[in-house]
């Protein structure tokens, strides 16, 4: 019976260095998919934490907004000539010794107390003005100074930060910040707002948005103001 010839060594060392080579390479792919997989993870992670911060941003914004748009004033009720105590829909920022002028009239008065939503002047109106006319704070429309503004008294009464300022996000905690700033020039009625929202723990900034919000009452003003 004739005898199988086996293959030189040199043949079977070039097979296995073969194998080996095939290996190495498909070590190579995967790790580099896997890799891949990690990084593609990583960002979704970070644009879902973008996106949930993003809206909870414009969430506290809006509450800001529907703040500023409740900051105007008007009659309550009818007023008589001769009166000199006005109900008001709102006296929010009001403050004594301030300037008002109220519906038609042209006559400027000035606010001697305020007792809720009542205000009492210190000379009585000179003309009937019917419920829902509205209540010029002339002396806000004229500030000369920053906490004499309308956007100052928009900053007082701004609701507590959406979510009590934290707020779980893909199972990490996360914190929004408002920086608030008047804007610095007469009649200073733009109230400015810088949000960031970060991880509790440190690291880098997943959100940021800038807006300027504008008081309701400031469209009451005179054009020319």
């Amino acid at each position: 019976m004739k005898r199988k010839q086996q293959p030189p060594e040199a043949e079977q060392g070039f097979a296995l260095m073969e194998v080996l080579v095939a290996i190495l390479i498909i070590i190579m792919f995967t790790s580099t998919g896997m890799v891949g997989l990690t990084l593609a993870a990583a960002f979704k992670s970070k644009a879902r934490a973008a996106s949930a911060a993003t809206a909870w941003i414009q969430a506290d914004l809006e509450a800001v907004k529907n703040q500023a748009a409740q900051l105007s004033y008007a009659l309550a009720a009818d007023a008589s000539a001769g009166q000199s105590t006005l109900v008001l829909t709102s006296t929010n920022g009001l403050v004594n010794n301030e300037q008002i002028a109220v519906g038609t009239d042209s006559i400027i008065y000035t606010i001697q107390s305020i007792n809720g939503n009542a205000i009492t002047l210190t000379s009585n109106l000179t003309m009937s003005q019917a419920a829902s006319a509205k209540v010029i704070n002339v002396s806000k429309c004229n500030a000369t100074t920053a906490t004499a503004g309308f956007a100052y008294d928009l900053q007082q009464t701004l609701p507590t930060l959406s979510s009590g300022g934290t707020l779980t996000i893909a199972g990490k905690p996360y914190t929004l910040s408002r920086n608030l700033t008047i804007n610095n020039a007469a009649p200073y009625d733009v109230l400015q707002l810088a949000y960031t929202v970060a991880p509790q723990s440190g690291g880098a900034t997943v959100a940021t948005m800038y807006s300027e919000v504008i008081p309701n009452a400031v469209y009451q003003c005179p054009k020319s103001q």
